[in-house]
């Protein structure tokens, strides 16, 4: 290379050393890179364990559905708030007639007490009577 000029020669030189440089830099990427990738079998069986996750997900999501909609059913058929202030108004009314029917049979037991002595020495009066 005695005909070129000392420059280009130079130049040439360090490319040829830069080419080499580049080369085993990009072949060492490019292996680096080929063992991060996945191969087809790797791909196939992490989509295969990805689709039984997914079925498994959906059956419990179509469970949880079904779950809810029970419930919801259940909650429908519960009484709400003016239905409980109703009852309690019941309650309350049905509580005033006990206490009512109470005071009643207090003054019935009164009278029934008063009358169970004469009518008890009637009864024996009559069974003595028909023993004779």
């Amino acid at each position: 290379m005695e005909w070129l000029p000392g420059w280009i020669d130079l130049a040439l030189r360090v490319a040829g050393i830069l080419g080499g440089v580049f080369s085993t830099v990009g072949m060492v990427a490019i292996w680096a890179i080929r063992q991060s990738l996945v191969t087809r079998d790797q791909m196939q069986a992490h989509v295969n364990r990805h689709a039984e996750e997914h079925r498994t997900l959906d059956k419990r999501l179509e469970d949880g559905e079904r779950r809810f909609a029970t419930i919801q059913k259940d909650l429908e058929h519960l009484p709400d708030a003016d239905h409980w202030a109703e009852l309690t108004g019941r309650v309350i009314a049905v509580e005033g007639s006990v206490n009512t029917m109470s005071a009643k049979f207090d003054g019935l037991k009164e009278v029934v007490e008063r009358i169970e002595v004469p009518l008890n020495i009637i009864v024996e009066n009559y069974i003595k009577g028909a023993q004779k």
